[in-house]
């Protein structure tokens, strides 16, 4: 019986070398090969730049006039207008009061409430904006003074606003 144990144990011996036949360093040391860095120039930001100045405002939104004070006077009558264009990330030099916009453009909206003297006021309510065809534009922005309509389609628009109970102007843009 003895016999059998030892011919069975002779078979379950590992062939080869065994854990302690390994090296236990290499005998010398991989090359290092140096990385350089190549230097790359930063992409260009793909925010507009040569934005116009933001209307004055009292830090509430509302605008005022630069330089005096604000009127408290009541809302008399509301200037909406196209305040710029955006166009592939630029803004479109000379582009407020625009008419036409190319369908991917931005339209940056503005309304301004004045008082019966012609001076801007605070307004106690927030601006209402009315657009006639809302399937040519997205109107992506929470701004309340100045909106912002992205032309998706070809069209007339027609845009107004109100504000405490006054109609502004009517800005019509054709979108090519």
């Amino acid at each position: 019986m003895a016999s059998a144990l030892v011919v069975s144990l002779a078979a379950c011996q590992r062939q080869g070398p065994t854990f302690d036949d390994l090296p236990t360093a290499p005998s010398s040391p991989a090359a290092v090969t140096p990385i350089n860095p190549i230097a790359v120039d930063p992409r260009p930001s793909p925010t507009p730049t040569d934005l116009p100045e933001d209307p004055p405002s009292d830090g509430g939104g509302n605008p005022v006039s630069p330089g005096g004070p604000v009127s408290t006077d009541p809302v008399a009558r509301l200037n909406a207008r196209v305040f710029f264009l955006e166009c592939g990330g630029q803004v479109l030099p000379a582009s407020g009061y625009a008419t036409e916009a190319a369908v991917g453009c931005r339209i940056h909206l503005d309304v301004t409430p004045k008082d019966s003297q012609g001076r801007p006021t605070v307004a106690i309510g927030t601006p209402k904006w009315t657009y006639s065809n809302l399937g040519i534009v997205n109107a992506n922005s929470d701004a309340e003074y100045t909106p912002t309509l992205t032309a998706i389609a070809p069209g007339e628009l027609s845009i107004s606003c109100t504000l405490d109970g006054v109609q502004s102007n009517t800005v019509r843009i054709t979108l090519k």
